[in-house]
């Protein structure tokens, strides 16, 4: 009888247990928003950035007509030159990749061997997943010319995969030179 009662107690504690460690992501994620809002807000205002499902975007520099650039939509074709860094307050982190030549150089300079990195520029069909959720978000709406920087939190970059030598669960901030917008 002993040994039921024990048994019923155990249960409990456990899913307490599981509960408590499931929400180290949910805090992760929301200290990760709290930062990236934070540094956003002080770097450029309150209204000085985009919040689009979750994704944070900065335009940076707009290129050729505005009004006449073609505009990055789903189904669309984006080319583009980008460089990945992880994200922290002050940018002191190299790039953790990049197809950008001379981000290439400097960090072949600072010893990194690219020999597997692309150095052609990407080319996505915006909706087809093939590149991480929050480059896509980031990109929808930009236009041809624009660069942007776009800031990820874990869930919406690379949660728990290894990347580089970067922390697991790290928010990330990718600067994106969109080069082509082809309609579909």
């Amino acid at each position: 009888m002993n040994r039921f009662r024990l048994q019923i107690l155990y249960i409990p504690l456990c899913a307490l247990f599981l509960a408590g460690c499931g929400s180290k992501d949910d805090n992760t994620v929301a200290d990760q928003r709290t930062a990236i809002e934070n540094f956003l807000t002080n770097a450029y205002g309150e209204d000085g950035y985009d919040k689009i499902d979750r994704v944070y975007r900065v335009a940076i520099e707009r290129e050729g007509n505005y009004n006449r650039s073609r505009r990055l939509e789903k189904g669309d074709i984006a080319r583009f030159y980008f460089a990945g860094y992880e994200f922290t307050s002050r940018r002191i982190e190299p790039a953790f990749y990049s197809n950008v030549d001379w981000i290439i150089e400097e960090l072949q300079d600072a010893g990194l061997d690219p020999i597997y990195w692309d150095q052609d520029i990407v080319e996505v069909r915006l909706g087809e997943g093939k590149v991480i959720k929050g480059i896509e978000k980031g990109l929808e709406g930009c236009r041809e010319g624009d660069s942007v920087r776009v800031f990820l939190t874990t869930d919406l970059a690379f949660g728990s995969y290894y990347i580089s030598d970067m922390d697991l669960y790290s928010a990330v901030e990718y600067v994106i030179w969109l080069e082509e917008v082809e309609k579909q």
